[in-house]
């Protein structure tokens, strides 16, 4: 049972009810009355009694506020509203009162945001939410150039930039609540004015933050690195950016024009996180390729033949000349015939080739023409053309040289 002061509708004695029962007696006449009616009776009656005590703290609260006075402000608003809990005016200003004293360490920008949302809960009218828009706008104002001088003229590490981040996000949240009240309402001064802070004040939101790490160069300066924000979170920053920047210029002749959001922010350590990505795809292709790639072996290539059993090349009255790119058409009088077993492969280099068991002659491939030999099978012959060498270093271009795949 919880007892709470009340006085009796009907005689007008102070009396002490339970505030979860519905009705009760009244002590000193013993009628019935209901609990709701004397406890809103006393109030009422309390409220009355202090008014004069009121009127003068929301004075004295007024003239230190516009004076940016904040602890005295803070001092009157904090009696007034003992007196009157119910004042919308007395509920923001004792808020941003509160907000302007606490250091960056202590600012509370939940609780701020908690009283703008009550203080609305008790205004009669469209100027009066405008002045709760206006004035918390200022506040707002103050906290994002603290903001900026902190970033700008201290040196950080990782987790003060991720706290500083959280609370321009959590900054930019309550922007965003004022500017749905604002929507309701028709004061184009104050729209714009909080549109424009808007646009400002996510620039800086969505700037990487440079941070000091523990590892130390050699010229004895921390190295930096920069943290930005989730892909996620900003992503919703742009949105809204652009969704202001949209209604700034539906009310303005001055046109701003919209942010794209980057695929990708190339900070240094993005640039140095792609160029690891990369290292490891490099050397992971030259391991893949060594365990399961010999460009020695016609297996690679999974023909169904063994080169040393299966295949077999022959290349008929080629004339040679002396190695020379320039004079390949130089031919001397003599008719060669070359044929043997294949002995070695490459077929994956610039240059493809056989090499044959005849007088170290290694035949190279047109690689237009190498799909076709890759896919062959047991009893396939196919004809080529290409260029051949042979061990005295003479060299011919080929015409028709046949590669056949036998059974033996």
């Amino acid at each position: 049972m919880k007892l709470v002061p009340a006085k009796c509708p009907n005689c007008g004695a102070n009396i002490n009810v339970d505030e979860e029962q519905e009705t009760t007696k009244c002590e000193y006449c013993g009628d019935a009355i209901l609990i709701d009616k004397a406890i809103q009776k006393y109030q009422v009656e309390i409220k009355v009694s202090n008014l004069p005590d009121l009127e003068n703290f929301l004075t004295l609260g007024e003239r230190a506020f516009n004076n940016k006075d904040y602890i005295k402000s803070y001092d009157y608003y904090n009696n007034a509203i003992l007196l009157d809990p119910n004042n919308y005016l007395t509920i923001l200003r004792l808020s941003i009162s509160k907000t302007m004293l606490d250091d960056y360490n202590n600012l509370d920008l939940k609780q701020f945001n908690n009283s703008i949302n009550n203080s609305i809960n008790f205004v009669n009218n469209d100027k009066e939410k405008n002045v709760i828009v206006n004035e918390s706008l200022e506040c707002l104002k103050e906290i994002e150039q603290r903001f900026s001088n902190y970033y700008n003229n201290g040196s950080f590490n990782k987790k003060e930039v991720f706290d500083l981040n959280k609370k321009c996000l959590e900054l930019l949240s309550i922007l965003k609540d004022l500017l749905s009240i604002e929507e309701q309402l028709n004061y184009i001064d104050t729209k714009k004015d909080l549109l424009t802070n808007i646009i400002d004040f996510t620039s800086f939101v969505i700037k990487p933050k440079v941070f000091n790490t523990n590892y130390i160069r050699k010229n004895g300066k921390a190295s930096k690195y920069s943290l930005k924000l989730k892909r996620k979170e900003l992503k919703k920053v742009y949105d809204f950016w652009n969704s202001s920047i949209n209604e700034y210029n539906n009310i303005s002749e001055n046109k701003i024009n919209n942010k794209k959001l980057p695929l990708i922010q190339l900070d240094f350590q993005t640039i140095k996180l792609i160029g690891l990505i990369i290292l490891i795809l490099f050397f992971a292709i030259l391991v893949i390729k060594a365990l399961f790639f010999n460009n020695e072996v016609f297996g690679t290539y999974s023909s169904p033949y063994d080169c040393t059993k299966y295949s077999e090349l022959s290349i008929n009255e080629v004339q040679m000349a002396n190695y020379d790119k320039n004079k390949l058409d130089s031919y001397n009088n003599k008719i060669y015939n070359y044929s043997g077993k294949i002995t070695s492969l490459n077929l994956n280099g610039d240059h493809p080739y056989f090499e044959i068991d005849y007088k170290n002659v290694k035949v190279y491939i047109n690689k237009e023409q190498l799909n076709n030999i890759k896919t062959m099978k047991i009893g396939d012959i196919i004809s080529f053309c290409g260029i051949i060498k042979d061990g005295k270093n003479k060299m011919a271009k080929i015409e028709n040289a046949t590669l056949t795949i036998i059974d033996k």
